[in-house]
């Protein structure tokens, strides 16, 4: 047998046996993954080593999580004027709809409902075609875990369908 293919055979039988041995790690670590909990069999370093990953795991979650904290954790930019009785959305984020109640009265509905009602919105509104357009404000009203309720009116209390409105909610 000729130098050269010893060594191909060599190179196919290592190359299997490296193949087998990542799938079956990889199918032992997948089947211990699923579970996330804490190893207490198997040798020390085995174990050890996977706790400490399921630590930093956890870890990381918290700190994701902690990160997150505060963030927009649903918004909408949509125009007010076109609505039958859903109103034209032209950006968001966790907002499925918004619907037109009545003049100046709208309510937003997430996607993804809030834990609770302890959230804070900030909304505004404009008309899109006036730049000097010193309009109505938008005043959140009923928060639930579910929808917000907006309403847009001028200090008189006139309620007013801007052209151009932006619901942000933070939690």
């Amino acid at each position: 047998m000729e130098k050269t293919d010893f060594l191909a055979i060599r190179r196919s039988a290592l190359s299997a046996l490296v193949f087998c041995v990542t799938i079956m790690a990889v199918s032992a670590g997948y089947a211990a993954f699923t579970s996330l909990s804490i190893v207490d069999t198997g040798d020390a370093l085995s174990k050890n080593a996977w706790n400490i990953m399921v630590s930093n795991l956890d870890d990381l979650n918290s700190k994701t999580t902690a990160a997150n904290n505060g963030s927009a954790k649903a918004w909408v930019n949509f125009d007010g004027t076109s609505c039958s009785p859903n109103c034209m959305i032209r950006a968001s984020h966790n907002v499925a709809s918004v619907v037109r109640n009545n003049a100046g009265d709208y309510t937003v509905n997430f996607t993804t409902a809030m834990p609770d009602a302890n959230y804070a919105v900030v909304a505004n509104s404009g008309d899109a075609t006036n730049a000097n357009f010193w309009g109505p404000v938008m005043y959140p009203r009923d928060l639930q875990t579910g929808s917000v309720k907006i309403w847009c009116a001028f200090d008189s209390g006139t309620k007013y369908d801007p052209s151009a409105a932006s619901v942000v909610v933070f939690r």
